[in-house]
């Protein structure tokens, strides 16, 4: 009895140890023989009220610089290096869908693309001057990753598009217990906050409206069920290293 019990025991905690390799698999039905061309479908952000947008001028002539620069930074190192200055020196979206610039007024940038917000900003700008080059960015573009990844947190984007795969290695992939088929995203709609869930193992993925992560998305990542046996292994060891203690002790005494 002795014997099976350690047996047992041993098991039991090989079991606890070893998650199942698929569980942690990303893309499963690929096929690594063949050459797979997915088409995503369009996902471009559009700009929406309360964005807030980095947009400067640029001449040759540093006074007009400065004129249409009203308020912001000379030191351009120090500006996007400094994530609060650069929220200050930026224009928010209003409820009407406009920005107000300096000199150039109010601009409608409300459900355009960044590019096309850019392209917006200097057909007002050669209104005024021929050399000018307009600078137009999004700095509001924030997300956040919960549950079972190594790092939890709010990141901030700096390039136009980020993808589910690349949010998930900011915030350190997901870990050994992470649901990998059970992936919710909290989205910011028109509409209202609208929730999606989704399975990063198989390659619909690539050619759905989640691939795309867009600003203030928050990411969830449930747990596996195998989480709650591995948080519970120590008090299982316990308890069968107990008995087994106990029963070494009934025999001694006998």
């Amino acid at each position: 009895m002795k014997k099976s019990l350690y047996l047992f025991l041993v098991i039991i905690i090989l079991f606890s140890s070893c998650a199942s390799r698929k569980k942690t698999l990303y893309l499963q039905d690929t096929n690594a023989d063949t050459t797979q061309v997915y088409t995503n479908i369009d996902t471009t952000y559009h700009l929406q009220v309360g964005d807030i947008l980095y947009i400067r001028v640029q001449s040759l002539n540093k006074e007009i610089n400065d004129v249409f620069n009203i308020g912001s930074s000379t030191n351009s190192y120090n500006l996007y290096n400094n994530e609060s200055s650069l929220y200050i020196s930026s224009y928010s979206i209003n409820d009407s869908g406009m920005i107000s610039l300096p000199v150039l007024g109010d601009i409608k940038l409300v459900d355009k693309t960044v590019y096309g917000a850019r392209r917006e900003v200097q057909r007002v700008l050669n209104e005024y001057i021929k050399d000018g080059i307009a600078d137009v960015k999004l700095v509001s573009y924030r997300f956040s990753v919960l549950g079972e990844v190594r790092k939890p947190g709010t990141y901030v984007n700096y390039s136009d598009k980020l993808n589910i795969f690349e949010a998930l290695a900011k915030a350190g992939d997901i870990n050994e217990f992470g649901n990998r088929k059970k992936i919710v995203l909290v989205r910011s709609t028109p509409r209202g906050s609208e929730t999606y869930k989704f399975n990063i193992t198989n390659n619909d993925i690539l050619t759905s409206n989640y691939y795309y992560i867009k600003p203030n998305d928050i990411i969830y990542i449930e747990p596996l069920k195998y989480k709650a046996w591995k948080l519970n292994t120590l008090n299982v060891t316990l308890f069968l290293t107990s008995v087994s203690t106990l029963i070494l002790v009934l025999n001694f005494i006998k």
